[in-house]
Parts: structure tokens; sequence; C-alpha cells
């Protein structure tokens, strides 16, 4: 019986140092070294460069479909920022506000710089659909 107890209280003993929190030591310097702690200088910091990608203006892109324009509705962009029609099913031909953009096949792609704030009406002749770009500051 007496041994019994003894093993029940040897795993007690077990379990109790295993959960117990573990002390975080470091490494003890070499006998004689001094133990002083180096402190690296402040390094000197450039100014932050802009990357290329940030300085090119935003570029949006119009679907041009049989049935219409992808998004259908009004698309918004910054004053000098670019949109790009891409043909994706048939022919189009394009006007913005009433100048031609010219005929745009199956396939292929047209981009028009938008510099000035104000609501531009494009419209497609072949597929008399319109679609509104909206130009902010």
């Amino acid at each position: 019986m007496k041994l019994s107890y003894l093993i029940v209280g040897l795993v007690l003993v077990a379990l109790i140092a295993g959960c117990a929190p573990k002390a975080e030591t470091s490494p003890a310097a070499p006998t004689g070294a001094p133990t002083t702690d180096v402190v690296p200088e402040a390094a000197e910091t450039a100014p932050a460069e802009v990357p290329a990608e940030a300085a090119a203006p935003a570029t949006t892109e119009i679907g041009l479909l049989v049935s219409g324009f992808d998004p259908a509705k009004e698309v918004a962009v910054k004053a000098g920022g670019i949109v790009t029609f891409r043909a994706v099913t048939g022919n189009h031909m394009l006007t913005i506000n009433g100048k031609s953009l010219g005929k745009i096949e199956q396939g292929s792609v047209k981009e028009e710089t938008f510099d000035k704030a104000g609501t531009y009406k494009v419209f497609d002749i072949f597929t008399k659909k319109s679609t509104t770009v909206v130009v902010t500051e």
C-alpha cells in the first residue's frame, strides 16, 4: 500500500513540475569577457522615393461587349486618369461627347486620357449603348 502512495506521489510531482512555467535564461558571457551591451548607431535615413508605379496615372478598363459596356454604369476616374476601352466581343465605334474615338475591332484596345474634370458620355455607334465617365479633381 505504501508503495502505491509513493508511486502516486511521484507521478503528481512529475505532473506539477511539467506544468510549471519555465524561467527564461540568457547565455552566460564567457569568463573574463566584458559584459557591456553594444548599441548600434542610428542609421541615416534618406527621403522616401516615390515608386514609378505611384507616379503613373491610374488606368481604368471598360470592356466593350455586343451587349453593351462592362461596367454598364458610370466609371469614375481622377483628372489625368486613363480609360482603356477593350473590345471583348464584336467590333465597336465609340464617341466621347460626340468626338470620334474611332473603330475598335474585337481583341483591340484604345486608350483615352481624361485631363479635365467633368462628365463624359461614351456612346457606341454599333451597339447603340452608352456609359458615362465622371472625372474628378
